[in-house]
C-alpha cells in the first residue's frame, strides 16, 4: 500500500502554506504528518535535509519525493499516482 510522509515544521512558512492542501487529500491516500523538528531521527531515516519534503512510501520503499514551496496538491497526485 502507497502511503505519503509529509515532513515540516510549524515555524516554516512554505510548509504552513503547503499544509492545508495536503490535508485536503487525506479522503484519497494515506498521509502521514511528520514534524521534523521532533522527529530527527525519521528524518534522518528518510535523508531529508529539506522541509517541506513530501514522500510516497510503498513497502517501505520510496518511490517518489518532491522539495520546496513547489509542492502543490496536483503534484502530490501525479507523484502518488505514478
Amino acid at each position: 500500500m502507497k502511503q505519503v510522509l509529509y515532513f515540516g515544521a510549524e515555524w516554516c512558512a512554505p510548509c504552513k502554506a503547503i499544509k492545508p492542501q495536503i490535508q485536503q487529500l487525506q479522503s484519497q491516500m494515506s498521509i502521514t504528518f511528520i514534524d521534523a523538528d521532533a522527529s530527527p531521527d525519521t528524518c534522518k531515516t528518510w535523508n531529508v535535509r529539506n522541509i517541506p519534503t513530501v514522500l510516497v512510501v510503498q513497502n517501505g520503499i520510496e518511490r517518489g519525493r518532491l522539495v520546496g514551496d513547489s509542492i502543490t496538491k496536483d503534484s502530490v497526485i501525479n507523484l502518488y499516482n505514478k
